[in-house]
């Protein structure tokens, strides 16, 4: 029986807050259609297309709620990349953990070198608003298509897992009458 309903999308009331852009608006006139050919430029790398939201991190942006997400993409971003000089540029976005470091290594918004090749933003400056703003609604948008792959938040995991079990040795059968201590070392 073939039916029209769809189940209902655990995300689609959730609210991107990304942030106003206070700089220059002719930087890029068309920024909604400049992420929407970016996303689809990455596809073209097996690298950028590895990256997905894992389980711990969709809870965790459950939790947060988007628009902390959205906030700590803009401060990440502020502090690790828009600066004009990076003392630790190219290993300043580690490759686990908050969704937006996961985002950042999917977008090829993780060091400058990545922004230069894949966004065209040079080096060695710091970010404009415009910029800054960019890269943040890139992550976000992106941070919004994985979390469409999740039709519900998933469970979280319960306390006692077979990861988080710790096995007992067994115990060494020894005679009461052995003399040799090392009988069980050999035998």
């Amino acid at each position: 029986m073939a039916s029209d309903a769809r189940q209902p999308d655990f995300w689609a009331d959730t609210v991107i807050h990304v942030p106003v852009d206070s700089g220059s608006p002719a930087v890029f006139e068309d920024e909604a259609g400049r992420i929407t050919e970016r996303l689809q430029a990455l596809t073209h790398s097996r690298f950028r297309m590895s990256w997905h939201l894992k389980a711990e991190q969709v809870r965790y942006i459950h939790e947060k709620g988007i628009g902390t997400i959205a906030r700590h993409a803009e401060e990440l971003i502020a502090a690790r990349l828009a600066p004009a000089v990076i003392l630790n540029d190219g290993s300043q976005t580690p490759m686990k953990g908050h969704p937006v470091f996961i985002a950042q290594h999917a977008t090829g918004t993780c060091c400058r070198n990545c922004l230069k090749k894949w966004h065209r933003i040079e080096p060695g400056k710091a970010f404009t608003p415009s910029e800054q703003h960019y890269v943040t609604t890139l992550i976000m948008t992106w941070i919004h298509r994985q979390l469409s792959r999740w039709q519900t938040p998933p469970e979280q995991p319960s306390a006692v897992s077979p990861k988080n079990t710790v096995k007992k040795a067994p115990k060494k059968n020894t005679t009461p009458d052995s003399t040799n201590p090392t009988d069980d070392l050999f035998g």
